[in-house]
């Protein structure tokens, strides 16, 4: 069966409509993937930055080794 001229270029248009809504579905896709890139990262930021804080205060952080449970000598 041949379609008409007409037909061909219906199929034409259809077919451009649809690579038309699937640029527009990626370039949706593309915007959110680089949203969520732009997240994750600033999220890594925060991470190393308390990392690096946490690693700073490190001596400051750890209470002492000794306590008033340890034997002492007799008070004078």
């Amino acid at each position: 069966m041949q379609r008409s001229f007409s037909g061909k270029v219906w199929s034409l248009v259809q077919l451009a409509a649809v690579f038309y809504a699937g640029q527009q579905v990626l370039g949706i896709l593309q915007s959110k993937v680089k949203v969520k890139r732009e997240e994750l990262q600033t999220r890594r930021k925060e991470s190393n930055r308390v990392d690096i804080t946490s690693e700073d205060s490190f001596p400051a952080s750890d209470p002492p080794a000794w306590g008033g449970s340890h034997a002492v000598g007799p008070i004078h």
